[in-house]
Formats: structure tokens, sequence, C-alpha cells
């Protein structure tokens, strides 16, 4: 899960194509990630694949290449990014739950708030294969 809230910038380093998509090697100020943790790299959630002081890699697979301009990146690009939020963490910003399937709605599963009464659904549609679902703070 992602607040929304962007806590470095990196810069696209190495971009290789492998078999399931990409692969891209970041310069950051990160010191502590962990293989297999999520990163948001301009919102989009990618997994850490490899990791060192100041640097991380995460993979895109094609399914990611092709609803968002990842495939575009070149070497040098600047991008955001942001940890994933730890379960004792304080919520900073908005609330961003599930996946992205295009750049301006996020994939929250109903059941994830159906007991929260004061969110609001204020977009539905269906995108691809995926029942888009944008939620925000509401009153009763």
């Amino acid at each position: 899960m992602f607040t929304g809230l962007v806590d470095d910038v990196g810069v696209i380093e190495h971009v290789a194509r492998t078999t399931a998509g990409r692969r891209l090697r970041i310069t950051c100020s990160y010191e502590n990630l962990a293989e297999g943790e999520s990163v948001a790299v301009n919102g989009a959630c990618l997994t850490t694949v490899a990791h060192g002081p100041r640097w991380l890699e995460v993979a895109a697979v094609e399914t990611t290449l092709g609803r968002t301009t990842i495939g575009d990146w070149r070497e040098g690009r600047r991008v955001n990014l942001e940890r994933a939020m730890r379960a004792d963490g304080r919520f900073g910003g908005h609330l961003v739950l599930g996946t992205g399937a295009r750049s301006a709605f996020a994939h929250v599963p109903t059941y994830a708030l159906r007991d929260a009464p004061r969110w609001r659904v204020i977009d539905r549609r269906i995108l691809g294969q995926d029942l888009m679902t944008v939620y925000a703070p509401g009153v009763e």
C-alpha cells in the first residue's frame, strides 16, 4: 500500500530487456531495501529484484509495460520513488490500494473498504479485463 507521497527521486541508470519484460536499475538514496520489496516508480508498483547502497533494480512485466509508459523509459530519466507503507506507519497522503491499470485510476477491491462508510465511490468503469473503482473520502 502506498500513500502517494514521493520520498525520493531516482535516475534510471540502465534498462535491460528480459524474457518477462524490462529490468530497470535506478540510483536512489535508499540504503536498506529488501529483495521482493514493492517500490512505486512514477506511481507504478514494481518489485525490487536486486539492490545495494543507493541503487535498486526493479522488474516490469509485459502487462505492466502495456499499461504504462515504462517501456519508453531510457537511461538518464528521473523518476519519482515511494517505498510501500509499513503497517505501523502514518497515513500522510491518501490511501492507494491495489494495482494501477491506467494512470488515472486505482484498482481497489470492493471488499477492502466495505466497512469504511465514510468512503464513497467516485468512478467505476471497466478497463481491459479489470473493474476499476476509485474511492475518495466522503461525508455520510
